[in-house]
């Protein structure tokens, strides 16, 4: 019985520590619950169009690099260069505004050797967009820190 109970304790901080995201097609992505809450987080900042919560999503060295350093703090501009991507249409390369997102959906996620890959669906009034960012990992002794990492350049 005590081992029962060992057993069941175990896989019961297992299921805790990870979690199922739902992807735009019904498919269940499992990933670890803090990556669930920083994404939705992600998600609902995007909603609500607020910029400085977003820029708190993105890793470090590439907001410095990108915002701060290449485009000198220009934050419309940064958001709005993050969010394009290539129309659903098929009618290629988007630049998106980012002021008019009116969703974005989780379409999926893949890990990689550094973190993982996500993909998501963002519409505005006049196009679909699929985008996809990275997903850096750092891990220190309190806590696993994620940060987004768009396009280079």
């Amino acid at each position: 019985m005590k081992k029962f109970v060992l057993i069941s304790t175990v896989f019961f901080l297992f299921s805790c520590a990870s979690t199922y995201k739902v992807g735009s097609e019904g498919e269940n992505y499992k990933i670890p619950k803090e990556l669930s809450v920083f994404l939705s987080s992600f998600e609902q900042s995007v909603t609500s169009h607020n910029s400085v919560n977003i820029l708190l999503h993105m890793d470090k060295a590439y907001k410095k690099e990108q915002h701060d350093d290449m485009l000198e703090g220009r934050t419309e501009q940064f958001l709005n260069e993050f969010f394009s991507g290539s129309n659903v249409n098929g009618s290629g390369f988007v630049s998106v505004k980012f002021n008019s997102i009116k969703s974005i959906h989780f379409v999926s996620i893949q890990k990689n050797e550094t973190g993982y890959t996500v993909y998501y669906t963002v519409e505005t009034k006049d196009a679909i967009v699929d985008c996809s960012w990275e997903i850096s990992v750092k891990i220190t002794e309190t806590e696993t820190v994620y940060g987004l990492v768009g396009a280079v350049g």
